[in-house]
């Protein structure tokens, strides 16, 4: 995943494992001083997911909304001073949601949060009510149910705000729909104008897309898979090579 280095200090390190050779490139040019070696690595396997959609199912798509993190009314002048995480930010994301759940009834909308604090928030109050109204709309606030993995395997394609859980729906060969907030994630990566969204218009033209043609859609993002990520590496999954260095250290 792509980081921007405000969010964090910097971090150096021998070892990295790297997903893809976008990674790689960074993580070169960024860390060539103290950088010993690079892992490439991968999440699963590309054909994780067989997606065949026919003429009668691709009117009832499963659309998983991933947002960003929220702050509770407490933490109101930290939320004013958020680039990426203020309610006003927020609040245009789970609106342009409702506005495309009402164009597109046969779409179910299944927002899944980092943290479901926005759902208490003042700001959004209203906005709350209106998307619990919304029949196609599905806030899944069961955690134990809806848990990252379930969620990618029940969904068929995602509206993220920039995640690395969008990342893996993307690298398990479902579509992604990235929302482009104050340029970000577009002025890290270009994911091109199939899976940036800037707008509510281009939002919609591109779930119109998605519905029209499934395969097709999901098929012409296949180059942009191959920049972020690494296929058929003989056992170099995530778990793998994490349970090889478990052993290395002796933790069991």
């Amino acid at each position: 995943r792509l980081l921007h280095p405000i969010w964090s200090p910097i971090l150096c390190f021998d070892y990295y494992f790297s997903l893809g050779p976008t990674s790689n490139k960074f993580i070169k040019k960024r860390m060539s001083k103290t950088l010993k070696k690079i892992i490439k690595t991968q999440i699963s396997t590309k054909d994780a997911f067989k997606i065949k959609k026919n003429e009668k199912y691709k009117n009832n798509l499963k659309c998983l909304i991933i947002d960003f993190h929220s702050l509770s009314d407490e933490n109101w002048y930290s939320s004013g001073r958020s680039v990426l995480g203020n309610w006003q930010t927020n609040y245009k994301f789970y609106f342009n949601i409702l506005c495309c759940a009402k164009k597109y009834p046969n779409v179910s909308f299944l927002i899944k949060s980092k943290n479901y604090l926005w759902l208490k928030i003042d700001y959004l109050k209203v906005l709350v009510k209106d998307l619990n109204k919304q029949k196609n709309i599905k806030i899944l606030t069961d955690k134990k149910k809806w848990t990252p993995d379930y969620s990618i395997k029940y969904s068929d394609f995602a509206i993220s705000r920039y995640s690395s859980l969008s990342d893996e729906m993307f690298y398990l060969n479902k579509p992604i729909l990235i929302s482009n907030d104050h340029g970000y994630p577009g002025g890290v990566f270009n994911f091109g104008n199939k899976i940036l969204v800037n707008n509510l218009n281009q939002l919609e033209n591109k779930i119109k897309l998605i519905q029209k043609n499934y395969n097709s859609y999901n098929n012409s993002l296949d180059r942009v898979r191959r920049r972020l990520f690494y296929y058929n590496i003989k056992k170099n999954s995530v778990k793998n090579l994490l349970t090889i260095l478990d052993n290395k250290l002796n933790i069991k």
